[in-house]
C-alpha cells in the first residue's frame, strides 16, 4: 500500500516517511525523475531529526532525465523501519517524485 508521497524541492532535505510509533514497516522507496535533465538523488534513514554522515544509503546517485535510455527511476526495496524512524530524500532538481509503499504492522 502507498504510505507516503511528495514532490521534492530543489536541494531541500525532505522527510518523505516516518514509521508510526509502536509500528514497524517494510517499505520500498521510489524516486522518479520527471525532469528533462538528470538529477542527483540522496536517501537517508535515521532515528534523529536530521541525517548525519552515517545515515545516507544513497548519496548524489545520478538518475537520468525522464524518458532517457536506462531509466529515470531510483528504487530501493526491502527497507525495514521501526517506530519513529524516518526516510529523508534530497534532489538536485525539483521534478522528482518520492513515493513510499509497503506494509506497516504493530511492533511486537
Amino acid at each position: 500500500m502507498k504510505l507516503a508521497a511528495d514532490n521534492l524541492d530543489v536541494d531541500t532535505l525532505t522527510t518523505i516517511y516516518t514509521c508510526p510509533p509502536g509500528q514497524r514497516a517494510i517499505v520500498t522507496v521510489n524516486l522518479c525523475n520527471r525532469a528533462a535533465a538528470p538529477a542527483k538523488l540522496r536517501v537517508a534513514l535515521t532515528n534523529g531529526a536530521a541525517p548525519t554522515g552515517a545515515d545516507w544509503i544513497e548519496y548524489d546517485t545520478p538518475v537520468q532525465a525522464a524518458g532517457a535510455q536506462g531509466g529515470s527511476v531510483l528504487q530501493l526495496t526491502g527497507i525495514a523501519l521501526g517506530g519513529g524512524q524516518k526516510i529523508y530524500a534530497r534532489s538536485s532538481n525539483g521534478d522528482v517524485s518520492a513515493v513510499v509503499f509497503g506494509i506497516e504492522e504493530v511492533a511486537g
